[in-house]
């Protein structure tokens, strides 16, 4: 994990997610980032059907970490309820509508080779998020289970 990018989505999350829990209503940004997951799941699966490296248990898995972002969301939600720091909500908006906007840009890179290679780079950092980190977390932990431990063995 490269903490300067993660540190750099922290500040502008928490700069935009300050400045927007004055405007209100929250509605608004969780529409928006379940549009922009949508989109990065769209153009994930033309990247994937153009490259011929569809594989359904990595969009499988990139499904789960949009669940868990969105887990995330009501878990904030949940903080709002309780200690009244509306702000926090945005925070966590913000960066994962950050996240999305940075995976979809990627996404768009890929699939028609316009940006360069040190751009997508810097993408594939941004895009880097809480959400994708439990997932492979858990994705690891599970194909340890069905590997038996053995992560040579692809057979099992």
């Amino acid at each position: 994990m490269d903490y300067n990018i993660e540190s750099f989505k922290i500040t502008l999350a928490s700069f935009l997610g300050t400045f927007a829990s004055f405007l209100g209503n929250t509605k608004k940004h969780i529409i928006l980032l379940i549009i922009l997951m949508c989109i990065d799941t769209l153009f994930g699966w033309v990247k994937g059907f153009k490259s011929k490296c569809w594989l359904s248990k990595k969009a499988r898995w990139g499904i789960y970490g949009k669940i868990i972002e969105l887990i995330l969301i009501c878990i904030l939600y949940f903080f709002n309820w309780v200690f009244n720091v509306e702000f926090i909500v945005y925070i966590g908006l913000y960066y994962f509508i950050a996240v999305e906007i940075a995976s979809i840009f990627e996404n768009y890179a890929e699939i028609n080779g316009n940006l360069p290679k040190g751009l997508i780079e810097l993408l594939k950092k941004l895009q880097f998020s809480i959400g994708t980190l439990t997932v492979s977390k858990i994705t690891n932990f599970i194909d340890k289970i069905i590997k038996n431990g053995d992560e040579n063995n692809e057979n099992k």
